[in-house]
């Protein structure tokens, strides 16, 4: 069966989008261009491209963790585990990465780390496609599973690489932060990868199982695939965790988990599966970063930092919940329209 011929037969969500709709990527586009002048206004430093290359850095590792989410969202499922697999890749990092390692053993140790993600995924994957239980559960409790062997491995912040490879990292480019070019790289692969059956078979099992199974969509393995992907970007994201203060903490990616979902659902992922996109999950990733650093930034008691980024995250998802609402009151009146003509 063919993938217009799979589309056919779902709900108006997994089709493709009417040129009279506002993209979903466009909140948290707008969200992030108004980041931008406020900080470019009030941050002090902020006319330093340097400065603002070094904010969004820090926000690599969160854009990571929340494409993994994305895409287990549009398939219809949830990982609250990715954090925690994030912290045990960076232990398992610092473990067979040393300060003289050379290319080859850099290289061979980075392979080792993909794998120990990939094989997270799987093992969630197993649990969740093959013995029925539910997303949510079944990643929970492996985050638990994931934390302990992090600190089993790496009991206390610690370990060191090679030096000259976070400078090159830290580094900046033609003046544009690693950051940046990382993402354009992953949104360009993620837009080939688009063009494949797999966009197809991803959105169609994460708007309904039941008739994508029936469609001939092959429901188990592409869930499957989308946790496997989810523990690679987690990998990734404990790469840049590691790059980045040239450490690890076992317990860094922890505090990640639910920002990252919350960058999910403000770029456009719907929680029930079988819409989304990874490019508003950048803008909003972003957002939700450079937000922090304005906070940290601001004359904020630090008691009072906690709350503040709270309220702006329940601000973020009242908007994306207004956009929801206008977007079904446009789609009804449209219906309306075309009943009566």
């Amino acid at each position: 069966m063919s993938g217009s011929t799979i589309l056919s037969t779902f709900p108006r969500p997994v089709r493709q989008r009417s040129r009279r709709e506002v993209p979903a990527w466009a909140l948290s586009a707008l969200l992030l261009a108004v980041l931008l002048v406020v900080y470019l206004i009030f941050a002090p430093g902020s006319t330093s491209l340097f400065a603002f290359n070094g904010t969004i850095r820090t926000s690599l590792p969160l854009i990571l963790l929340a494409l993994g989410q994305t895409i287990v969202l549009i398939s219809g499922g949830i990982d609250l585990s990715i954090g925690a697999l994030a912290c045990l890749c960076s232990a398992v990092a610092v473990q067979v990465v040393k300060a003289d390692s050379s290319p080859g053993d850099v290289l061979a140790g980075a392979l080792l780390v993909l794998l120990v993600g990939a094989a997270g995924g799987a093992a969630n994957a197993v649990a969740i496609a093959f013995f029925r239980l539910q997303p949510i559960i079944a990643t929970f409790g492996s985050s638990f599973v994931f934390g302990g062997l992090a600190l089993v491995i790496q009991p206390a912040p610690g370990g060191e690489v090679p030096l000259d490879l976070v400078l090159a990292f830290n580094a900046d480019n033609l003046f544009i932060s690693n950051t940046i070019l990382i993402t354009v790289v992953i949104l360009l692969v993620w837009g080939w990868v688009m063009r494949t059956r797999f966009r197809d078979f991803l959105y169609a099992t994460g708007a309904s199982p039941q008739t994508a199974y029936s469609s001939a969509v092959p429901v188990r393995r592409v869930r499957s695939a989308a946790f496997i992907l989810a523990g690679v970007f987690a990998a990734f994201a404990a790469m840049a965790l590691v790059l980045t203060t040239g450490t690890a903490d076992p317990t860094a990616g922890l505090t990640l988990v639910l920002p990252a979902v919350v960058a999910a659902i403000v770029g456009g992922t719907s929680l029930s599966g079988g819409q989304g996109g990874l490019l508003g999950t950048v803008f909003a990733a972003l957002s939700l970063g450079l937000l922090q650093t304005m906070i940290s930034i601001a004359s904020i008691p630090p008691s009072w930092q906690q709350l503040a980024y709270g309220v702006a995250i329940l601000i973020a998802l009242s908007l994306n919940s207004l956009r929801l609402y206008l977007g079904a009151v446009a789609a009804r009146k449209a219906l309306r329209k075309e009943a009566l003509q």
